[in-house]
């Protein structure tokens, strides 16, 4: 799932910052610009959580 939108991304946001394991403070310390939205993919109970940056603007 991914989303652009700003509420939905506060609210992945949110439900990410509320883990027990910290995922989005790990990602958020792992590089030090946000990235333009993240990206959350799931299959049965395993969960891929991964930053998408923003496309480079072509001069």
């Amino acid at each position: 799932m991914v989303s652009k939108s700003k509420a939905h991304c506060r609210r992945m946001l949110q439900a990410l910052q509320q883990t027990r394991a910290g995922i989005f403070d790990q990602l958020e310390n792992c590089q030090h610009t946000l990235p333009e939205y993240i990206a959350i993919s799931s299959e049965t109970s395993a969960t891929l959580i991964h930053r998408v940056p923003p496309e480079k603007k072509k001069k």
